[in-house]
């Protein structure tokens, strides 16, 4: 069972609005992140804002805007002024796969944006609850056909690339998955730690300390 390497990797991309033009005042930078405070992104955004504070000595404002897979931070970013003090880093996800699945999206991002610089690389698994008797993918695979009313998982977003990963497995197993969407990653694991979610499919960070204590 083997999947791509690519499949497995997310990215973190800086993004500004289209004509924009810095200002050298000390009017406070945004950074708008699409996604819940808590996760492996935000910890990486609010990383970047303090070193663009120091280095800028501009007070450098992180804004969490969840919702509609992230749609609506990007939409925010889109409708903010042109002026160089409204940044938005986000997944590619609404960058480069909303086009291909929303047919409104309600921004375009080769017009509206222009991309700053790719900053991080994620890669992307998937865990179980502690109280799945399973120990690999193989053994997961079996157990969702065996179970097929629990035959469920969950993902941060609805048109995100853990969405499309664990859609990928469940063609090439041939296991029949509903999908559970969450408003980011902090939720989901809480619901899968707590014996609520069978499966997560998300971002690798986010699920490495809960699965040294144990939990998943």
């Amino acid at each position: 069972m083997h999947l791509q390497r690519r499949a497995l990797q997310a990215l973190m991309v800086l993004l500004t609005i289209t004509s924009a033009q810095a200002q050298t005042s000390q009017q406070p930078i945004r950074i708008v992140f699409p996604s819940p405070a808590g996760g492996a992104g935000d910890t990486l955004v609010r990383m970047l804002a303090e070193s663009m504070q120091n280095s800028l000595g501009r007070p450098v404002i992180v804004e969490n805007k969840a919702g509609a897979g992230g749609r609506i931070g990007v939409l925010a970013v889109k409708d903010a002024p042109a002026d160089g003090n409204v940044l938005l880093v986000t997944p590619v996800g609404p960058m480069a796969v909303f086009p291909h699945v929303y047919e409104k999206l309600g921004y375009d991002p080769a017009i509206d944006f222009k991309p700053i610089s790719q900053i991080a690389t994620f890669d992307l698994g998937v865990a179980v609850g502690a109280s799945i008797p399973v120990k690999s993918l193989q053994e997961l695979v079996g157990w969702l056909k065996s179970n097929p009313a629990q035959a469920s998982y969950g993902s941060p977003a609805a048109g995100s690339l853990p969405h499309f990963l664990a859609i990928q497995l469940g063609r090439m197993t041939g296991s029949d998955l509903r999908h559970v969407v969450y408003k980011g990653s902090p939720p989901a694991i809480t619901d899968l730690i707590g014996g609520h979610l069978p499966a997560y499919f998300g971002p690798t960070q986010e699920l490495v300390e809960a699965h040294k204590a144990g939990n998943i």
